[in-house]
Parts: C-alpha cells; structure tokens; sequence
C-alpha cells in the first residue's frame, strides 16, 4: 500500500476560510465550509485522491452518509461512500466505504470491523481505511463470503467493473498445542491466538496502541481472551521523558481495558544477565480512585503467594543466555505470571467496587 499511502499523504487540501473565529476547509462535494480537524484533513486528501487520482465524479461521491438513509437501522455515518449507477433499477448504489482517521490514530481491529460492519449493511464490494500514512484496501470475496485484502482501489472506470489486485495470503505462524503448554495452579496459557493490531484506553486518559499477542487461556473454570504488548509511556506533565510499558490487556462481554501497564524503565532490576520483573502493585480502581497496595498484597497473598517479594509483587526472571521464544519455559513462565496477575487486579478491583 505504500504508493497508496504517500499519494494520499501528498495530495492537495482544498481553500482554506475564516469563520466564527476558526479555519474551515471548503468542501469540494458538499460545497460548504467545514471546520478542520486531523481527521477532516485526512478526509480532505481521500476527495482529492478520489476525484484526482482515481477519476471518481464528484456526483458519485457521499460524505457523512447516515447509514439509516438506506433504510438501515444504525446511528452510523460513513466517511465517504463511492456510488454507482445501476441502470435495471435507475438508482445509485454504494459500492465503497471509505473510513477515514486522523493521522495520530492506529488502523486496529475496531476500525477495520466498522468499516466492515459498514460495508456488510450497505452490501458494498469495496472498502478501505485510512489515516493518510497507512492505508488497507478490501474487495468482499463472494465465494469465501470473506473480505481480501488488495493492493489498493482501482480508477472509478475498473473499480465499477470490478478489478481489483489481491495481496497473497500469507502462511499462518504456528501456534502452540494445549499439550505442549505446562499448566500451572489455575491460570495457563492456551489457545495463542496470534498478533492483533489493538487500542486501549485507560482512566487517566491515556491512549496504548499497537501490536498486542493474544491468548485464550482458561482462569478458575472461565475462557478469557487476555493480550500483553509493549507500549511507548509518558505522563502528561513529562511528555518528552517516554518509557516502555508492558500491557496486559483483557477483552470480555462488557468491555476492554487494561488489567495491568507496567512501566518497565521503574519495575524491571537488571543484575548481571538476569532481568527481574517486579511490579509497585499501584492500582486505579475505576472512578473510585485508587485502591491501597496493602489490601492488594493481601488479596494476593491468598492466592498467588509467590509473587509477594516484601513491598513488591514479583512476576518472573529471564536469562540473557537464548532467545526469548514463546515455547521457553521461563518465557511462559513470566507471561503466565503477568497474565494471572493483571487477572488477580481485575478481581480486586470487582472486590473494591462491590465494597464500596
């Protein structure tokens, strides 16, 4: 997608007004002044990319089209839609979704499945995101009843007949056998279900995104999907002192969040060729403030003794002597511990809550 990214990156922004007292884009399809945001810019681009590039008439375009404008019951807008005429019926059909982010903003899961849930509704053949840097393009495979991903969207004159360029599918990594995972008290690791691009969130405002390793692991009789990635990290009165955190994500029914963000610059001790991660065991408990790391140690100390270490909580060692593969016993070891300790928080934190 690069040649896709960089014409979209490079493509000219329409005039620039005043109004009330803030800087507005004219619209060349809406033919109205709109405000400017990063994600308008961005949009802004796409039009010109669409119109320029593509050669996509300006009346086939929508902006901010309300998915209920198709007699669809949904509170969605798309981005940008690209029609096309069908002469049996005498009416226009969307044929593209387009959704745009703002450049800050990482393409993960959840925009790939709104643009997805969108094409679905409007039963589109084409669809692609994009935040002006990345770009990912999306032809829906009638046969498979699945999306391929393509090299990018061809001119309007191919894109109506249907062309399109699928990237190879890639040979999945291997992932590992329940048979071949130790188990251990009652949280292991099971089913790896590979790489996700994910986004998280937390109570300070905080935004964590990236490439995240995902499990479905088995905790006291319950299926759990539980993610761990690295993150940059910086407080928001030291923005330019960035560190490394190591998250532990956890997805169920009601929500996503994350159980734990280890700052590894302050938690991890280095003695020789042996790093121990050790974790303060500070924690946030929703709009309740902060709990207190006494009652959290004792908590733990009913259930995961081993990792009370003094005032810290101990998660693991690692030797500097091999590679650090997923297969290592001292690797799942330390994966293991931080993923049964961002789940002993969480049920701390449930026990807080209810307490109060």
């Amino acid at each position: 997608m690069k040649d896709l990214e960089v014409s979209i990156s490079t493509q000219p922004l329409p005039p620039v007004f005043e109004r009330q007292g803030r800087r507005c884009y004219l619209d060349p399809v809406r033919k109205k002044l709109i405000y400017i945001t990063p994600e308008e810019t961005v949009r802004q681009q796409v039009l010109s990319f669409l119109m320029k590039r593509l050669k996509v008439p300006v009346k086939m375009i929508r902006e901010e089209e309300p998915l209920v404008h198709y007699g669809i019951e949904s509170r969605g807008r798309a981005d940008l839609l690209i029609d096309k005429y069908d002469p049996e019926k005498n009416e226009l059909h969307p044929l593209c979704v387009i959704e745009c982010k703002a450049r800050h903003i990482m393409l993960d899961e959840n925009v790939h499945r709104q643009m997805i849930g969108y094409c679905d509704a409007l039963g589109c053949d084409y669809g692609m995101v994009t935040n002006g840097e990345e770009t990912f393009c999306y032809h829906f495979n009638q046969e498979t009843n699945e999306y391929d991903s393509i090299e990018n969207l061809p001119d309007y004159f191919n894109l109506i007949k249907g062309e399109y360029v699928k990237i190879p599918d890639e040979a999945p990594l291997p992932r590992l056998r329940h048979d071949e995972i130790e188990k251990n008290w009652d949280a292991y690791l099971g089913a790896d279900m590979g790489v996700r691009m994910l986004s998280y969130g937390n109570a300070g405002g905080g935004l964590f995104q990236g490439a995240y390793r995902s499990f479905m692991i088995e905790y006291k009789g319950n299926a759990e999907i539980v993610s761990m990635g690295l993150s940059p990290y910086s407080r928001h009165d030291s923005p330019k002192k960035a560190k490394t955190a190591i998250c532990v994500a956890i997805d169920n029914e009601k929500e996503t969040h994350h159980a734990l963000q280890l700052v590894a610059d302050d938690n991890i001790q280095i003695v020789g060729n042996r790093i121990d991660f050790y974790h303060h065991g500070r924690i946030a408990v929703g709009n309740k403030g902060s709990g207190k790391v006494e009652e959290l140690r004792a908590f733990i100390a009913g259930t995961a003794p081993a990792m009370i270490d003094g005032k810290r909580f101990y998660l693991g060692s690692l030797v500097d002597d091999h590679l650090w593969n997923l297969d290592e016993p001292d690797v799942m070891k330390v994966i293991e511990n931080f993923i049964s300790y961002g789940l002993i928080r969480d049920e701390f934190r449930a026990y807080v809550k209810g307490r109060i």
